[in-house]
């Protein structure tokens, strides 16, 4: 409010100097304690702490996506009765951050100061999946998709495909906001890669305005037949193939495929030294099918890198399963490898007894294309 006062003297235009004041606030009652709860993606609950002196009129309250202050004339965006000290707000957007004020209503027309700002956000349309693992290898071909339920939602939509985004193995809804698990029911392919995503939607909202994260996993190997030759050329390193493995059951580094040392032509797999722990890493191969009471042949070659000073051991087993323990047949044991580099071509028979299907343990320092002609 701005005022003029006459001047005294009855000179000049009758006016001094402009000034302003302010008028104080009738209702003076003050909100504090602001909270919010019942977060879903489209709707929460504001609460605030009830005054000692409670306003006749109840509360008004302001929300928006700005942070900026609501002003005295600002039109309130609700209001509550005496008494009460929370409000439901509706109609809002996933996935978005809301700042609310909350103000005394003392009589109706006297109003009391907006209190400071707080600020929620709703929940958003993609739920937090829990399974398969994003890039989970050896996955069930009838896999088990959990997710995390969001509060609020009406159901899920899942889909499952051969590419990125696809969903030519499974489009489906899951209605029910607390379903959060879907068993395949149709068997997928072995040793396979599929992509697979969850998204959420409310009874108002048909889904997330950016689609949800694609996840991918690759299911299951299963064993294959003889002859069986292990290829490194045709991965992009430091990966390595398909349906192989690698452990760590040691505190030293892991097994990798890298580009050949002098000696060796392609790829290899490599094992780079740890300078503070020693190496105990696994590569399996994968599963071989072989039948009891034959005797089969395996080729590869090994070296350690050249100018080491350190001998290095490296030990081929076989066992029935992919774990440290299972591999009880030892095929050969290079116990003192100082070849400098220079590679060494081996050959090795060994007679199978009554196993059927194994796995190889290969703990070389560098292994070229893994040849298995066995027979």
């Amino acid at each position: 409010m701005y005022s003029h006062i006459p001047n005294l003297a009855g000179t000049g235009n009758g006016y001094a100097t402009a000034g302003s004041f302010t008028t104080a606030f009738n209702c003076s009652v003050a909100t504090t304690g602001l909270t919010s709860s019942g977060l879903t993606p489209e709707a929460a609950t504001i609460n605030w702490t009830a005054s000692a002196t409670p306003p006749g009129s109840g509360y008004e309250y302001y929300y928006s996506t700005s942070s900026t202050a609501p002003g005295i004339s600002t039109t309130p965006s609700g209001s509550v009765g005496a008494g009460a000290i929370s409000a439901n707000l509706s109609g809002l957007n996933p996935s978005t951050q809301y700042y609310y004020w909350v103000r005394a209503n003392c009589n109706g027309t006297d109003k009391g100061q907006w209190s400071s700002s707080a600020n929620f956000t709703t929940l958003g349309l993609c739920p937090t999946v829990t399974a398969p693992a994003s890039g989970a290898s050896g996955v069930s071909t009838t896999p088990t998709i959990t997710w995390n339920a969001i509060n609020g939602a009406a159901g899920y939509k899942l889909k499952v495909g051969t590419t990125s985004g696809g969903n030519d193995i499974l489009d489906t809804d899951i209605t029910g906001g607390s379903n959060n698990t879907y068993t395949l029911g149709t068997a997928l392919n072995n040793a396979t890669t599929y992509y697979y995503s969850v998204s959420a939607y409310t009874a108002n909202i048909s889904g997330p305005a950016t689609a949800c994260t694609v996840r991918s996993f690759f299911t299951a190997c299963v064993s294959t037949g003889l002859p069986y030759t292990l290829d490194f050329d045709n991965v992009t390193t430091p990966a390595l193939p398909t349906c192989t493995t690698v452990i760590n059951s040691g505190s030293g580094n892991l097994w990798k495929t890298a580009t050949a040392p002098s000696g060796f032509t392609g790829k290899v797999l490599n094992y780079s030294y740890n300078t503070s722990s020693a190496a105990n890493t696994w590569f399996f191969t994968q599963g071989l099918n072989l039948t009891a009471g034959v005797s089969y042949r395996i080729k590869y070659k090994y070296a350690n890198s050249s100018g080491a000073v350190y001998a290095e051991k490296v030990k081929v087993a076989y066992g029935t399963s992919a774990t440290a323990t299972d591999m009880t047949n030892t095929i050969a044991d290079h116990s003192s490898i100082t070849t400098g580099g220079v590679p060494t071509s081996t050959l090795y028979r060994f007679y199978t007894g009554c196993v059927r299907s194994i796995l190889f343990r290969i703990p070389g320092l560098f292994c070229s294309r893994y040849e298995s002609d066995l027979y």
